[in-house]
């Protein structure tokens, strides 16, 4: 295993994976570890569905991006245009050799009558989600394969919901691509600390 702070700051977002897939094992002992991560209440608002079917994952990929095709054109996005996009989009998925749907669940969390209390009570849901996917990444990477975070399903929750037959209280947040990397991203230039932090004394 390497040195942990040397696994954060060497993570890269992985696009491009060699045509092997990852035992099935394999993915379940990476989102065990997943569900160690902090979240509101200990409820656990997390769940992940796991695509290995590739028909499965092509009526999904296929559905979404027909939407997405939708939005863009409302966009007035030109046609040339549009279908670089919708190509690129596409390629992106289909090639990737897992794809984990992350998805929210209110059902254990704190319930309240007034809107603004479980708005928030919503966003640390979001949150709970969000901390289990970095922990995926940074296990994926300590564990040498790649990965990637996309928020695509939020742009087409109900699509995602229909064509996976997904519990109407399944709310996707992300994808997460994995598989074993065949490219190695640059170093990432970071913003200084001193703009990211203010320290009261």
């Amino acid at each position: 295993m390497p040195d942990f702070l040397e696994v954060l700051k060497t993570r890269r977002s992985i696009r491009q994976y060699k045509h092997r897939t990852i035992p099935k094992e394999i993915i379940l002992e990476m989102l065990d570890l997943c569900r160690y991560a902090a979240n509101a209440h200990n409820s656990q608002p997390f769940r992940f569905i796991v695509i290995l079917n590739t028909d499965l994952k092509k009526r999904l990929i296929n559905a979404m991006t027909a939407r997405y095709e939708l939005d863009l054109r409302r966009d007035g996005v030109s046609k040339t245009t549009i279908q670089k996009i919708i190509t690129h989009s596409k390629t992106r998925f289909l090639k990737a050799p897992v794809l984990i749907v992350a998805c929210l669940t209110m059902e254990d969390m704190d319930h309240y009558p007034d809107q603004e209390r479980q708005r928030c009570e919503f966003i640390m849901g979001v949150q709970s989600v969000a901390n289990t996917l970095q922990n995926l990444l940074l296990i994926a990477h300590a564990r040498g394969f790649g990965a990637c975070w996309y928020c695509a399903p939020l742009f087409a929750p109900d699509t995602v919901k229909e064509v996976l037959n997904l519990p109407s209280s399944y709310l996707p947040q992300a994808f997460i691509t994995l598989g074993i990397p065949d490219e190695t991203p640059p170093p990432i230039t970071r913003k200084p600390l001193e703009d990211l932090i203010k320290i009261l004394e």
